[in-house]
């Protein structure tokens, strides 16, 4: 069960922006309001080519679609920068700048009550869209019940074995999204309510399930656990036995979904994965791949155990037909070792031979973080795109988005300042993103134009 928590690391991916031209169709047009240029909103946010010649325009949106965020602070210029400026974004979400001294490689900062709040250094387009993240995170969320049926037709698990079903939900486009990475409920013992457990002396199969909203398919694998004699959950090893899976359901929020029951799936409907892992990243020696199959409307069905290992490369999973119908990638995760969760470096891979899925080399993670003098930096080789996000209290207060390369930065003086004083944890990111250009990309389109990415943290008092 500790890889669904390893599969949670890719969220450290989540990203203030994305790769790829905007594309005219998808932009929002407003009439102009002085006839220097039209300003341009960019749905769930981005920057367009239009030439940052003097004039700037900068909408503020809810993350996400094209809502505005009405009476948000924009903030240009970066700390010791000769051009310091501000503006209140209006009813539609918009601050609009003109000055001479406008050109290219701006700072850009919004911010906003109950908000994370994101800065973008090296932006050079004139229309900007920034998304603000509520503070904190808290998607909506539904709850489902039920059991697996045919569970207690299983065989026994064999002495110091046990048999466990896990019960997942399908996940977003976008892995490292806010909904992917929901909390599940536990029992007095700290034992997750989302698994189906027959230790042999006791059998249960009730599980309740913490899910997202919209539409998606709860699946359960089932494998045969080994504890090695131990009660150290850490060093157990998994065997497949099978799948179960629900009918596609949309969920609102606040749902309750009762009574549901997970079919097992056929043996005929299963078929064989093997990966082939690059070669060990430095200090990353613990390696796994998390095969995700996309079946569009509903969703992407994660598989998070048995793990697949340059140990243990293959395993079998749903085929990609019928009710489950779809492409298959890969999410490939280097870290220190089973239970450590940074450095790391992770991968997003298409799958188009499941028989002989190959896993890129691994995008060495940051290295160098100082925080020394308010002075923030770190080295990336290999990176297109770069992210810091600042955390106090659990929750990210400030992200930075570095879209003209990796190099040391310092933070604008803004009131409020987000950070206050006490601990920080920042959380450095290198994306590696074939055909980002900073001066015309959209933030959706990270997630299907992503490769490979890599992070560190480190902790600093202010």
């Amino acid at each position: 069960m500790n890889t669904i928590g390893t599969l949670l690391l890719a969220a450290l991916l989540v990203a203030a922006c994305g790769p790829s031209g905007t594309g005219d169709d998808d932009l929002i047009d407003a009439p102009p309001s002085d006839g220097v240029q039209p300003p341009i909103l960019v749905p769930g946010g981005g920057v367009t080519s239009a030439p940052l010649a003097g004039a700037l325009n900068v909408y503020v949106i809810e993350p996400g679609g094209v809502t505005p965020i009405a009476g948000a602070q924009v903030h240009l210029g970066g700390a010791g920068d000769a051009l310091q400026q501000d503006a209140t974004t209006d009813a539609t979400g918009l601050a609009s700048f003109r000055d001479a001294g406008l050109t290219g490689g701006l700072t850009v900062t919004a911010t906003a009550a109950g908000r994370t709040a994101a800065t973008w250094i090296g932006v050079t387009g004139g229309n900007v869209t920034i998304p603000l993240a509520r503070r904190p995170d808290s998607p909506a969320t539904a709850r489902a019940s039920g059991t697996i049926a045919g569970w207690n037709n299983l065989p026994a698990p064999a002495f110091g074995h046990y048999t466990l079903g896990l019960v997942t939900y399908s996940f977003t486009a976008e892995v490292g999204a806010a909904d992917n990475r929901l909390t599940q409920a536990t029992d007095g013992n700290g034992a997750p309510l989302n698994t189906c457990v027959n230790t042999g002396l006791s059998n249960s199969c009730a599980w309740q399930l913490v899910t997202r909203t919209g539409p998606q398919l709860h699946t359960a694998v089932i494998v045969d656990g080994n504890a090695h004699g131990t009660t150290d959950p850490s060093d157990d090893t998994y065997t497949l036995i099978g799948y179960a899976a629900g009918a596609p359901v949309t969920l609102t929020a606040g749902q309750q979904l009762t009574g549901e029951s997970l079919t097992m799936v056929p043996a005929a409907s299963q078929t064989p994965l093997t990966v082939t892992f690059p070669g060990a990243a430095p200090g990353l020696p613990t390696a796994l791949a998390i095969p995700m199959l996309d079946t569009g409307a509903t969703g992407q069905i994660v598989f998070p155990l048995p793990a697949v290992t340059s140990a243990q490369r293959s395993t079998q999973v749903l085929a990609p037909s019928g009710a489950f119908a779809g492409s298959y990638r890969l999410v490939g995760l280097a870290t220190p070792s089973a239970t450590a969760t940074a450095p790391y470096s992770t991968s997003f891979t298409a799958v188009a031979n499941l028989a002989s899925a190959s896993l890129p080399s691994w995008l060495a993670p940051p290295t160098g973080l100082s925080t020394s003098g308010g002075t923030f930096g770190f080295t990336a080789p290999g990176a297109s795109v770069a992210y810091a996000n600042f955390s106090t209290g659990g929750s990210a207060a400030w992200t930075v988005t570095l879209l003209d390369g990796v190099h040391p930065f310092r933070l604008p003086a803004i009131a409020p300042d987000p950070l206050g004083a006490g601990t920080v944890t920042l959380d450095v990111t290198a994306a590696d993103v074939p055909g980002f250009a900073a001066s015309d990309f959209r933030v959706d389109e990270v997630a299907a134009s992503l490769a490979r990415a890599s992070g560190a943290t480190t902790t600093f008092t202010r």
